[in-house]
């Protein structure tokens, strides 16, 4: 199980083993050109778990024939991106209702062009952050699929010159 788990996140997510836990490994993506390129070019071309800068693995022995395999990714990234989009539209929205109240000096018009401008980032930083937040959910699914089940994604091979064209790469650059 354990090399399976190390094939999908090295070959797949393009990550690098970074520390040895207690049973498992601390992986780091890997931001080797090489590396993006095989990924790119690889079957899966890089899943779900690709905008996170860490990921941990833990393999525990449950009875003689089971194994549990817990993959952890760090994602306040998701928090800080969207509190970020949030911030920059009430920023934009203060500094807009001012500059359209500065004429006027009335409430309304500042809240007339402050509301929308407010709303309308509120929105995006909530899409933004459910988007990515479902785009990890899917690649945990997918790389916890793959390592359970190494037969069914080994056949989704690239063949012609993409397919040569990673395999020289891989070989190459491992």
């Amino acid at each position: 199980m354990e090399r399976w788990i190390i094939t999908w996140l090295r070959g797949h997510e393009g990550f690098a083993p970074r520390s040895k836990t207690g049973s498992g490994y601390r992986w780091e993506r890997d931001d080797h050109w090489a590396t993006k390129v095989r990924i790119a070019l690889s079957p899966s071309g890089g899943g779900g778990l690709q905008g996170m800068r860490t990921v941990t693995h833990r393999r525990t022995d449950i009875g003689d024939a089971h194994q549990l395999v817990e993959l952890d990714i760090d994602a306040a990234l998701i928090s800080t991106v969207a509190k970020g989009i949030a911030g920059g539209a009430i920023g934009l929205g203060t500094v807009g209702g001012i500059a359209a109240a500065l004429g006027t000096g009335d409430a309304a018009t500042f809240l007339a062009a402050f509301l929308p401008t407010v709303a309308v980032g509120l929105s995006a930083a909530i899409i933004t952050a459910k988007s990515w937040a479902g785009t990890l959910r899917r690649g945990l699914d997918r790389a916890l699929d793959a390592i359970t089940s190494p037969e069914l994604h080994a056949i989704r091979r690239r063949t012609g010159v993409l397919g040569d064209i990673s395999k020289a790469i891989e070989t190459l650059f491992r």
